[in-house]
């Protein structure tokens, strides 16, 4: 070999959380996840849902946002100098987004908290760049010791309800429970009102996005929804299928295609939901395998953040009522494993027909379950 060896960064699963309260908390988080995403030698694992969290120690403020970060970081030579490199990073994203001097468990414009640096166990010094600005107004914050893992982690709620939404089995150290565990004992101590999931991080528009609150309007697609509707069918399909299926390579060009082909035919039966303007959810109907007699709903997918908003009922009912203008009876098929979607169309009135296996994921023999439903309405007794 020639040259010499360009030496191998060691990285560490490191988790981050975050919290605001004042200004437009939603959109400092995101831009603040955006940033942890640029920092050097860091690669991004994983983010949590968007909640709103009841404040601890002074109630008397708005409530908060708060999310947790997975991020791969370097290392460094030892845990401690690791996790204090990462924390001098955090403590000066806080201050370039406008964090003030304010006294400790008070409002924040941006919080970021190591929770955990792979396995280590800490109570250092921290440098002064990595001193908390509460420090200021607050001498009990100037004397704090950086601990890792966060000495409050297993009793904040607020951190462990985004925690267990990347690693619901992870025992931190020096617990004898998950976080997924933990999560519900303190659940059940604080009610189920203390947290709330709001949002779900959007890959798209780089921020995490919700429900408006207004209506959900279903509408007929046309030619000009159909790369919205490609993107909003793959992200779903993708949570949908996360944990029972692999993941799809090549989804978005693929469904992209489909979408053109299905909006080009100007007989289509081809819906989306509107939250907002905004795509959430698409629908698409037709004769069951080339079969004219029977129908069949094809797609119907919500977007993950609106899941239990109301857009899935509102797609169904539409499904209903067009299958009803032609068939009698109708046709689905979902993946045996999706217990979620199974529930969705059982409530619905989709009776289990069959299961068989066929081909799906690139060729992958899969177990699907095939339902069946009448769709036309029995006519009453005349009168």
């Amino acid at each position: 070999m020639t040259g010499r060896e360009v030496p191998v960064t060691r990285h560490v699963r490191a988790y981050v959380g975050l919290g605001a309260n004042v200004g437009d908390a939603r959109g400092t988080l995101s831009a603040a996840f955006r940033a942890l995403m640029a920092l050097p030698g860091a690669r991004v694992r994983g983010i949590s849902r968007l909640y709103r969290t009841k404040p601890v120690g002074v109630t008397d403020q708005p409530d908060f946002l708060n999310a947790v970060a997975a991020l791969d970081v370097p290392a460094g030579p030892d845990a401690a100098t690791g996790a204090t490199a990462l924390l001098v990073a955090l403590k000066g994203l806080e201050r370039s987004f406008g964090r003030r001097r304010r006294g400790r468990w008070g409002p924040r414009e941006l919080d970021l908290d190591l929770l955990l640096f792979g396995r280590a166990r800490l109570a250092i010094e921290r440098p002064p760049e990595g001193t908390p600005l509460s420090a200021a107004v607050d001498p009990g914050a100037a004397a704090s010791l950086l601990e890792v893992q966060h000495p409050a982690m297993r009793d904040r709620l607020f951190v462990l309800a985004p925690l267990a939404d990347l690693a619901p089995g992870l025992v931190p150290p020096g617990w004898h429970e998950t976080v997924e565990t933990a999560r519900g004992r303190r659940e059940a101590e604080e009610g189920p009102d203390a947290v709330v999931p709001v949002a779900h991080w959007s890959e798209d528009d780089a921020a995490w996005v919700g429900p408006t609150g207004g209506p959900i309007v279903v509408d007929r697609a046309t030619m000009a929804d159909a790369d919205e509707a490609a993107r909003v069918h793959t992200a779903s399909a993708a949570a949908s299928y996360r944990g029972i299926a692999p993941p799809e390579r090549g989804g978005l060009a693929r469904r992209s295609a489909v979408w053109q082909e299905i909006l080009a035919d100007p007989a289509s039966r081809a819906f989306v939901a509107r939250d907002g303007g905004r795509i959430v959810g698409v629908l698409h109907l037709g004769p069951f395998r080339g079969d004219p007699s029977r129908g069949a709903l094809h797609i119907l997918y919500v977007l993950e953040a609106w899941w239990g908003s109301g857009a899935g009922q509102r797609l169904i009912d539409t499904a209903h009522a067009e299958l009803a203008r032609e068939w009698d009876e109708a046709f689905l098929t979902v993946l045996t494993a999706n217990a979620r979607a199974r529930r969705f169309y059982e409530r619905n009135g989709w009776r289990l027909a069959e299961t068989l296996v066929e081909p799906h994921f690139g060729g992958i023999p899969t177990e699907v379950a095939r339902y069946r439903r009448s769709v036309r309405p029995t006519p009453g007794p005349e009168r």
